[in-house]
């Protein structure tokens, strides 16, 4: 999946139903995540050369706020930010927007504008 440079954007903690049943029942545990709240809503596209019938590669449209999640350890940044890295569709129950944003660099910023 494909995204093209946006305007500075904020990140704000999101609160979240988790296990066990992920707002299945009034007794799950709440989780708190990080997600960047977009300028504007876009659209997301597969990548290039992938497969049209993978599920993971469908289009997403007016995509307003993403989960943000690192394999380098907790996304610390809020606020007014500039992030960098790759796109991934929600696939299992702790990923609580439909796009979440792999993220390999994160950079407060002054402004949001």
């Amino acid at each position: 999946m494909s995204l093209k440079p946006l305007r500075s954007s904020v990140v704000v903690e999101k609160q979240f139903a988790g296990p066990p049943g992920y707002g299945e029942n009034a007794s799950d545990k709440k989780v708190t995540v990080p997600v960047v709240l977009l300028a504007e809503p876009v659209s997301v596209l597969p990548s290039a050369g992938t497969d049209d019938d993978d599920p993971d590669n469908q289009p997403e449209q007016k995509v307003k706020s993403m989960q943000l999640f690192s394999y380098q350890g907790p996304v610390t940044v809020r606020g007014c930010a500039k992030l960098e890295g790759s796109l991934m569709h929600q696939v299992s129950a702790d990923h609580y927007t439909k796009v979440l944003l792999i993220v390999q660099k994160a950079q407060k910023i002054a402004s949001c504008q």
